[in-house]
């Protein structure tokens, strides 16, 4: 339902408040490093990173069915005010950036933008095989997003669905985001966190490279990452999906396009 017509008739949002800055939204198909990559963020003392909370939830169960083209600008300061009211309530300090983690919020970009249009997006990229492939094989808690990867098949549709719609709301409109490449964060975590630190407008910390001594500190993990965190960088999970070729091949004509979008070797 989203068109360039029907962005075209989204009215102006409210303006940002100079002193309460839009959100990062922290963003990516789960099993894609999130849960790495918001330890190592919070090696920087500007940002507050809160692991997945519903304050979107919260807010868009508010909006319901509404037209979001047809939010007025007051209605968008009143949502805005709704999430950081339930950002503080769920752990936020109220003073520094706030980093929103929640993978599937990739979903919800538009709904995003249309409160915050000056929000930031990080999006954790990892290869789409890996990914689905770690998403069938975790221990998740089963609940109504979780369930699609009980199966190979619906697990992989998830991720095209998922996909379709962040790129169309990228498509449609100014979202900023900045990727970040799970294999070359592993790999090389200076190199590959520098040119975001700076697209943040920060300056570099060497607390960002300490992510074992701030998952020791962070305490309990809800993340089914929860036992890696904590452990020295590795690179046996990048293409782990190659010695699953033959079990993966049924779902890679749906992956294998996505993959080639990312710049991998498909």
């Amino acid at each position: 339902r989203w068109t360039p017509e029907g962005a075209a008739r989204w009215a102006p949002p409210l303006a940002s408040d100079p002193a309460r800055r839009d959100p990062v939204f922290l963003v990516g198909f789960p099993r894609s490093g999130t849960t790495l990559l918001d330890t190592m963020l919070m090696g920087l003392p500007e940002l507050h990173v809160l692991e997945e909370r519903p304050m979107l939830a919260e807010i868009l169960r508010m909006l319901g069915d509404f037209d979001l083209a047809a939010l007025n600008p007051q209605q968008c300061g009143q949502l805005r005010e709704a999430y950081f009211a339930s950002a503080v309530g769920h752990g936020w300090d109220g003073q520094r950036w706030l980093v929103d983690k929640h993978p599937l919020n990739m979903a919800r970009a538009v709904h995003i933008h249309r409160m915050f249009p000056n929000a930031r997006f990080i999006l954790a990229e990892r290869h789409p095989a890996d990914v689905v492939l770690s998403c069938f094989m975790a221990n998740f808690t089963l609940n109504f997003a979780m369930r699609s990867f009980t199966d190979l098949a619906e697990a992989a549709r998830t991720y095209d669905a998922v996909f379709r719609a962040w790129h169309r709301a990228n498509d449609l409109f100014p979202i900023a985001a900045h990727a970040v490449r799970y294999e070359r964060l592993v790999e090389d975590s200076r190199g590959e966190l520098q040119p975001l630190v700076a697209w943040l407008g920060l300056d570099w910390n060497d607390r960002l490279l300490a992510h074992e001594e701030t998952a020791k500190a962070r305490g309990r993990v809800k993340t089914a990452s929860y036992a890696q965190i904590g452990e020295k960088l590795y690179t046996r999970a990048s293409g782990r999906w190659r010695r699953y070729a033959d079990q993966l091949a049924p779902v890679m004509p749906i992956l294998t396009p996505w993959a080639e979008r990312m710049g991998y070797d498909a």
